[in-house]
């Protein structure tokens, strides 16, 4: 019997490390670097995400470093200058198109009730660097509203929707000075957290729908 449950412990413990899939990936020995697996590999990681163009750039240059790494034979900046022409290619088919990417990020941010400076940071982490992301942030808040503050409340009052602040609050809600923290931390200035707090629902509703 003890031999059993020994033998049973052991095949577990196999079996957990072979299902874990960060161990398969570790062994998995990287592709060598050519024009045809980096294009594939690029439209394969396009078909599952929006990406700007430089944060595709980091993407891919991941893979050429990992790559090299094990085939030591390979030249680097070859190898980058290969995924360089592959954003060329990728730019001028419209696979990589900063302009949709950016504006459509900023949109959805925004729906989502989003900070002015939350939003910035976002895009930074994405590629895109802050001068960009404030001249698109200012450009769509100027279109769809009648400008950032406007822009800022609206994205409060959908922000306290989600998270029953202010009005929307439940009875276990946290005290004002703790929910004008929670704004802060989502980025709000004082006085857009204050004055979304200060609203009833109607007036808050008003912002949201239009």
């Amino acid at each position: 019997m003890l031999k059993i449950a020994t033998f049973k412990m052991t095949k577990t413990k196999a079996n957990d490390s072979n299902s874990n899939p960060e161990n398969k990936r570790r062994g998995k020995v990287p592709k060598r670097i050519n024009e045809t697996y980096l294009h594939n590999a690029g439209l394969y990681y396009l078909e599952r995400y929006a990406a700007s163009s430089n944060h595709f750039r980091t993407v891919m240059l991941r893979k050429v470093k990992r790559s090299c790494m094990h085939h030591t034979d390979q030249n680097y900046d070859e190898c980058a200058k290969l995924v360089n022409d592959l954003i060329r290619k990728f730019e001028a088919s419209g696979l990589l198109n900063d302009d949709l990417y950016i504006s459509s990020a900023v949109a959805s941010f925004r729906r989502k009730g989003i900070s002015k400076r939350m939003i910035v940071q976002k895009l930074i982490m994405k590629g895109v660097d802050a001068e960009t992301a404030q001249t698109y942030l200012s450009k769509h808040d100027k279109n769809q509203h009648d400008g950032s503050a406007e822009a800022e409340l609206k994205a409060a009052a959908i922000f306290c929707r989600k998270k029953k602040l202010g009005c929307f609050a439940s009875t276990n809600t946290p005290d004002t000075d703790k929910q004008l923290a929670k704004l802060a931390r989502a980025g709000f200035t004082f006085d857009t957290a204050k004055k979304v707090l200060n609203l009833e629902e109607d007036e808050l509703s008003s912002i949201i729908y239009g």
